[in-house]
Formats: structure tokens, C-alpha cells, sequence
């Protein structure tokens, strides 16, 4: 965890991502989730980093939603500021 947590802390952006397993995260990552708590609490380490979240899932309303909000809602935890999808080909 010690070096994950390095490269956390050196990166400029972090991408969390997950497949939904019953309308949630996996049990890997959700584990991820807990053990970087230190770095919230020493000063929020990584605040002001750029992050982005990705559920992905096999059929349509399978809780792709639910985990997405899940994922962003621990980086927004940690003080990252949320990069919102936009569609194809739209002008940003």
C-alpha cells in the first residue's frame, strides 16, 4: 500500500474504475477504498488532484449509476475535484 499511496501522491490525476458486482464495487477495490483513509486524515494528501470515476457492467440498468456515484463519491472524499464525461464529438 505504501508504494500505491506514493504514486497517489505523485500523480496529477487518478482514474478509479470498476466492473458492478451487484450494484456496487468489487470487493478489491472497495478494499483499496479503506486502506487509503490514512491519506485522508494526514492533511488529505491528495486534495486538489484531478479524478475520474468508470463503472462498467454487462446489461443496461444493472447498477452502473449507483457504483459510479459510489466510486466518485471516494474520490471526492479524498478532496479530488470530479472530471464529468462529455458526449462524442460534442464541442467542450
Amino acid at each position: 500500500m505504501v508504494q500505491l499511496a506514493d504514486k497517489l501522491q505523485s500523480a496529477d490525476a487518478i482514474v478509479s474504475g470498476s466492473p458492478v458486482y451487484f450494484r456496487n464495487v468489487t470487493g478489491r477495490l472497495k478494499v483499496f477504498m479503506n486502506r487509503t483513509r490514512w491519506l485522508h486524515m494526514k492533511k488529505n494528501l491528495l486534495e486538489g488532484k484531478l479524478g475520474a470515476a468508470i463503472a462498467h457492467a454487462a446489461l443496461r440498468k444493472c447498477g452502473q449509476e449507483m457504483t459510479q456515484l459510489l466510486i466518485e463519491g471516494f474520490l471526492l472524499s479524498h478532496g479530488l475535484h470530479i472530471v464529468e464525461a462529455c458526449e462524442p464529438n460534442r464541442p467542450i
